[in-house]
């Protein structure tokens, strides 16, 4: 079945967060990009300037790092993202154990919570460390493979094989978008320690997705 990739963020929103972000933040310089366009994937491109980056400035007008260096928009874009992203992916894998999930399925879901649990974390501490901007207020919305409220209910109330069904679909897409993301920023980030995680997930939820498309065809 094919899942279809839903609310593409606009660039008002991503650039209009972004611009109201630098205003509450006086730690923090963001300079943003001579061009904003979409990409393909959904997410936006920054552009590989290196002026579009978040850090504190020192007493010359340099850029100084802060714990993980200094992040281009892009890269905390990502995280941002990427955070309620994981959190969605977390409250669908905890559903398993009261819904009747098969073993295989349970085993997964268990699986992807132990996985990502911990990149919530890691993710904001280094937002945190960056002193970053909030450009999305950890919104979801707009976020390639996120479920709505109304498939979340669905996913809640089914149970056994319905809800076996359901969960790979929905992490199927779910996985998807987080794919295009994580690609998004590989081609547009700048942080090394950003990148490296985005290339993880890449790794991880694209051999899940095989997994996942292969349970669903038994």
């Amino acid at each position: 079945m094919k899942i279809q990739k839903k609310y593409a963020l606009t660039s008002s929103l991503l650039l209009g967060a972004a611009l109201l972000a630098t205003t509450a933040c006086t730690n923090v310089t963001v300079t943003p990009a001579p061009a904003v366009s979409e990409s393909s994937h959904g997410m936006m491109d920054h552009g590989s300037s290196s002026n579009d980056t978040m850090g504190s400035d020192d007493a010359s007008g340099g850029m100084m790092s802060q714990g993980i260096g200094t992040m281009m928009a892009a890269d905390v874009m990502f995280l941002e993202m990427m955070i309620p992203h994981h959190q969605q992916a977390v409250e669908m894998s905890q559903l398993a154990s009261s819904n009747g999930a098969s073993p295989e399925v349970q085993k997964l879901a268990d699986k992807i919570a132990a996985a990502q649990g911990p990149e919530i974390e890691q993710m904001q501490s280094w937002l945190d460390d960056a002193n970053a901007p909030d450009m999305m207020g950890g919104s979801s919305m707009g976020m390639a493979g996120v479920l709505s409220d109304a498939q979340m209910s669905k996913l809640a109330a089914a149970k056994g094989a319905a809800f076996d069904r359901l969960y790979l679909q929905g992490m199927i897409g779910h996985h998807e978008g987080a794919v295009a993301m994580a690609q998004d920023v590989i081609d547009s980030g700048e942080n090394p320690t950003v990148i490296a995680l985005a290339k993880k997930i890449i790794e991880a939820q694209t051999a899940e997705i095989a997994q996942m498309k292969r349970m669903l065809g038994q």
